[in-house]
């Protein structure tokens, strides 16, 4: 069964609240946040080496989450 997904502002809410809690930076999850999602790929597809892969980055942070995946997209082959 899906989780409802959080709204944008919810989402922002939980950042601000993480990164001022825990004293992480916005840095840090967005990392944190690309290694899971490279996780999920590797656990639904076992491998992507020799795949494409097409990501598609829109402005802020979750623009900056695509670009860091995209880079542990790539280390991987």
């Amino acid at each position: 069964m899906l989780s409802p997904l959080p709204t944008p502002m919810e989402m922002a809410l939980w950042d601000r609240l993480t990164i001022e809690g825990f004293g992480l930076s916005g840095a840090v999850l967005m990392e944190n946040a690309s290694r899971g999602a490279l996780q999920i790929l590797l656990q639904e597809f076992s491998s992507l080496r020799g795949r494409s892969v097409l990501i598609f980055a829109g402005p802020g942070n979750n623009g900056g989450d695509a670009f860091a995946l995209a880079r542990h997209l790539a280390q991987e082959g």
